[in-house]
């Protein structure tokens, strides 16, 4: 997964973020949020966002940090952006 080195319009951004969350929001139920974000998603975007998730609820059950790294498979750094 790479982001795009081109910046979009700062205005521009702030609306579609807006518009993100609003989606979000709207969501009903589990089976309508499969459906959008398997629409919206790469399985390597879904896996990156699912894997943050984890390493934030096992960080709020105090797991430590070697846990969640042999569980998840994910590194030190990323656990620590996700700490912050």
């Amino acid at each position: 997964m790479q982001a795009s080195r081109t910046r979009v319009n700062p205005i521009i951004n702030k609306q579609v973020t807006s518009l993100w969350y609003q989606m979000v929001a709207d969501i009903k139920n589990p089976t309508e949020a499969e459906t959008i974000f398997s629409d919206l998603l790469s399985e390597i975007e879904l896996s990156a966002i699912t894997k943050r998730l984890a390493v934030g609820y096992y960080l709020n059950k105090k797991r430590s940090y070697e846990v969640i790294k042999n569980n998840l498979k994910v590194s030190s750094a990323t656990i620590a952006t996700v700490q912050q």
